[in-house]
């Protein structure tokens, strides 16, 4: 059996209460996609809002066949696209931040929009890509697994080496290691 809730020029159908419905519930049109429980067919989406409030949420495929997620206060918070290997968040280029947790750390990941700075395990970036840890070891030997930020190369041989460029309007400086073996 079938719900189906279309609307009509004369305010369409209103359901009110508390309802259940069971089995495969179609929006606007037939299924378009064969195991879902809801299906909206057509070009607005899916959107809630909280009664009394002018905020809401609205998940949609857009007109290029991207999935998308906006709200009231930013178009495109979130967003798919139909073909490539990206996800979009913050296309409308507002002031929204991005924050990844860990197991111990809020802000273990953080984009602030705003000043476009990145924060590892910050909330307060003070550069375009900044890393703070809290280890408080003395020991130099400790750094082997306390240390603030790694890069690393897994080449072996002899000439390989590592370097870390910090580059200026000609007045780059660089931080190397080398491993050349004395024969």
């Amino acid at each position: 059996e079938r719900l189906r809730l279309m609307t009509n020029a004369a305010g369409g159908i209103a359901v009110t209460g508390t309802t259940e419905l069971t089995g495969n519930v179609y929006v606007g049109g037939a299924s378009q996609i064969d195991s879902s429980t809801l299906s909206v067919y057509g070009n607005q989406g899916i959107s809630t809002t909280r009664t009394g409030s002018s905020s809401f949420i609205k998940m949609l495929v857009g007109s290029s066949g991207e999935s998308r997620i906006d709200t009231a206060n930013a178009s495109r918070v979130m967003e798919v696209p139909s073909s490539g290997s990206e996800v979009v968040f913050n296309q409308g280029s507002l002031d929204r931040d991005f924050r990844v947790e860990s197991d111990s750390n809020t802000h273990m990941l953080f984009v602030d929009a705003g000043s476009n700075e990145v924060g590892i395990g910050t909330s307060d970036p003070r550069s375009p890509l900044h890393v703070q840890t809290s280890h408080s070891s003395t020991d130099v030997t400790a750094a082997n697994t306390n240390s603030t930020l790694s890069i690393g190369n897994s080449a072996t041989g002899n000439g390989v080496y590592n370097a870390i460029k910090f580059a200026a309007n000609q007045q780059d400086m660089y931080i190397m290691s080398f491993n050349n073996t004395q024969v």
